[in-house]
């Protein structure tokens, strides 16, 4: 009896170390969050007058308007099981792709191998939930490592997140 116990628990600790497959049509809403940068841009221009205060006004409604128009983005997934990957992005009614390849460890999905144009990233990197119905991917490293590859400064506290669902 102990062995057939020993058995059963290992096999479902076995089975509970599958993942579910990311293979599959995946819809994606982006979320940029650029609070913190706002918050700063509003606390240093306290002290500002005239073309500054102006200037710090423009830059925080300029902010405001990035958040709304990645909040309107779409991205949709198409993850092969033969490795490939399609990513189809909608900024501002502008349509954009890329193809690469996706591989997945556990609950890690990697894509790797994209062609970057348009200032997209080579490689990316997200979570799947346990159920295999949602991913996240954190680009706000990857934001900050564009800006130091363009040569401007990386502001701080931003945030940008892509959710995707199960399409």
């Amino acid at each position: 009896m102990k062995k057939f116990i020993l058995a059963l628990l290992v096999s479902s600790l076995s089975l509970s170390a599958f993942a579910a497959s990311a293979a599959g049509k995946w819809n994606g809403k982006v979320k940029l969050d650029l609070s913190a940068v706002k918050q700063r841009i509003k606390k240093d221009s306290a002290k500002f007058t005239g073309a500054q205060k102006t200037k710090a006004e423009t830059d925080i409604s300029q902010a405001t308007t990035r958040e709304k128009v990645f909040a309107a983005a779409t991205v949709t997934l198409d993850l092969r099981k033969d490795g490939s990957v399609t990513i189809l992005t909608s900024i501002n009614g502008k349509p954009e792709s890329d193809t690469g390849k996706w591989k997945q460890t556990g609950n890690s999905v990697k894509f790797f191998g994209l062609s970057g144009k348009n200032g997209g990233p080579g490689t990316m990197e997200g979570t799947m939930d346990a159920k295999g119905k949602t991913m996240v991917f954190d680009l706000s490293a990857e934001m900050k490592r564009q800006a130091k590859k363009k040569g401007v400064p990386a502001p701080d506290g931003v945030k940008f997140f892509i959710y995707y669902t199960r399409a």
